[in-house]
């Protein structure tokens, strides 16, 4: 058996994915097969073998198996392909100085991919924990604004 990091990408592919594992040989033949997609394998040590994710042309799980020798297949585990998220528009779109105003976000092709992956941006360098409601909708609270010695 073995784990991957990460566990999802674009369906444009080109994700680095490290397949985490145990006794892995470098066989000169290593493969990882991302549905029916076959893409060569790097040796990297005896407990890590790198795959690049194929694109692909729908999101949504896929069976991800690794092979050191031809057309011999570990069981799957599943990789998660998904769109680039589009935002259509938010409300409310001000708030007090003090922050903790929700913060509703429309748009799609929104995820759920696991606790701390999904986060709100403001200001480029503020990041608030955001919760994916459904497909089309994400739930986030505003920051506090800081003064110029750090201070709300």
């Amino acid at each position: 058996m073995f784990d991957t990091n990460p566990r999802e990408g674009p369906v444009k592919g080109g994700t680095k994915v490290i397949c985490v594992g145990s006794n892995f040989r470098d066989t000169k033949n290593i493969t990882c097969k991302f549905n029916e997609t076959v893409v060569p394998g790097k040796f990297i040590s005896q407990s890590e073998i790198e795959c690049i994710a194929p694109p692909t042309t729908r999101s949504g799980f896929v069976p991800l198996s690794i092979s050191m020798e031809l057309d011999m297949y570990s069981p799957p585990l599943q990789y998660l392909y998904y769109d680039d998220p589009v935002i259509d528009y938010i409300y409310p779109i001000c708030g007090p100085e003090y922050g903790y105003t929700q913060i509703t976000v429309k748009g799609n092709n929104f995820v759920d991919m696991g606790h701390d992956k999904v986060l709100c941006v403001f200001n480029k360098t503020i990041f608030t924990n955001a919760t994916i409601m459904d497909f089309e909708t994400i739930k986030c609270d505003s920051p506090p604004v800081l003064n110029s010695l750090g201070y709300s």
